[in-house]
């Protein structure tokens, strides 16, 4: 039995089989993009943060694009990574007996080089599918940005791996 994130996903075996097979008729690898790649959601400049913009950006972004992670880009370069869980400890920090509207004003001030997760746990276009799930698990994280070099070429999700191995089954 195979575990991720707390959730029985497969067996062991179809999980070594997954970086084997195909997913929509390719090779399960990174570079054929089952993530979010820049231009399935836009450019990249659509779903990412710098490390001083306010941690309220990252909530709108999260809301309207329907996302969990956004990367953090400085230079073109990705430095760290936020999370809804990392959202979410902020918003925690503040929420003892204010409204929305304190809540909000908070999030403004709060810049995302304070709440950001670094380093951030990267693959490359090259990564097999089954490489990918087998981080997300062995290190507990929800999303892998897909570099070269340092330059964001897009993220995987477990959302990803998941739509994925249920292809692969259908």
């Amino acid at each position: 039995m195979c575990l991720l994130s707390g959730h029985v996903i497969t067996s062991p075996a179809a999980l070594a089989a997954l970086s084997a097979s195909v997913c929509h008729g390719r090779p399960v690898s990174l570079a054929f993009g089952i993530g979010f790649a820049s231009q399935e959601r836009g450019t990249a400049d659509d779903v990412v943060v710098g490390r001083n913009d306010a941690l309220s950006q990252v909530e709108d972004l999260m809301v309207t694009k329907k996302l969990r992670h956004v990367p953090v880009v400085e230079n073109g370069e990705l430095v760290a990574i936020v999370s809804q869980h990392d959202l979410f400890k902020a918003m925690m920090s503040s929420t003892m007996g204010y409204g929305d509207k304190a809540q909000k004003a908070y999030l403004h001030s709060v810049r995302v080089k304070e709440m950001m997760s670094y380093p951030v746990v990267t693959v490359t276009p090259d990564t097999s599918v089954g490489e990918a799930a087998d981080l997300m698990v062995h290190k507990s994280i929800g999303c892998l940005p897909v570099v070269e070099g340092m330059q964001l070429d897009g993220v995987v999700t477990k959302t990803d791996l998941l739509r994925c191995l249920h292809s692969l089954s259908a």
